[in-house]
């Protein structure tokens, strides 16, 4: 992968948070705790696919 789909994989993972704090803020109804944790394991997957594609590939 090269340093521009790295760029447009955090533009995407920016945009999946902005996508859940808007969920979160726009629900008038109490979430249930399965979706609480859907929605966090879609934001905590992404980071450690992107941590670990920096530290092993854009550091060399």
């Amino acid at each position: 992968m090269n340093p521009c789909s790295f760029k447009s994989l955090i533009i995407m993972y920016f945009l999946n948070v902005a996508f859940i704090i808007y969920v979160f803020l726009s629900s008038n109804i109490k979430l249930s705790n399965s979706v609480i944790a859907l929605l966090t394991s879609t934001l905590i997957f992404p980071a450690i696919v992107i941590v670990f594609y920096y530290r092993n590939v854009m550091r060399g």
